[in-house]
């Protein structure tokens, strides 16, 4: 049975709304350590195209973890299908002729419609949609601890050797 109600909405969400429940305290997230860029399992050459271009974004974004991986995989693999049905759509068209006679719906059709429903239902899992994004909670983008260091330094100002020296 799937989620009955309507979906959660964010913390953000309803503080900006002025929800009573935006006074609750944040529920805890449990912390997974984050994915590498490999997919880890056998993805067809169009799937793999798509998890390199989306995989190292999410996973700086925070939203990939080890755990993410498989639906990553099935949402790249959805993509693949929706790619080939659309090519054979767009070779041999909507229809075709039946035996009978009569005009009916080619079955890449289907199969188009069924992966572009798997890729919206995977997709807003990880934000890949407009609305999904609003509702996740996300990291900072990670940046190179060198970079970090000098951003941290610049926007003290040298305030940290000032905080120090009269401290005790």
């Amino acid at each position: 049975m799937g989620q009955r109600g309507p979906r959660r909405h964010s913390q953000s969400d309803l503080a900006m709304r002025g929800s009573w429940r935006a006074r609750r305290p944040p529920t805890t997230r449990v912390e997974l350590p984050a994915a590498d860029a490999s997919p880890g399992q056998y993805l067809s050459e169009v799937a793999k195209h798509q998890w390199d271009q989306l995989a190292p974004m999410l996973i700086d974004l925070g939203c990939l973890t080890v755990a993410d991986k498989q639906g990553l995989a099935c949402y790249c693999e959805a993509y693949a299908r929706w790619c080939m049905a659309r090519d054979t759509i767009h070779r041999d068209g909507c229809f075709y002729t039946a035996a009978s006679g009569m005009m009916a719906k080619h079955p890449a059709v289907t199969t188009m419609e069924t992966a572009a429903s798997e890729m919206r239902s995977w997709g807003s899992e990880f934000g890949l949609t407009p609305k999904s994004r609003t509702r996740l909670e996300l990291q900072e983008p990670q940046q190179d601890p060198v970079e970090a260091l000098h951003a941290l330094l610049e926007n003290d100002g040298g305030q940290v050797a000032a905080g120090n020296a009269g401290g005790r």
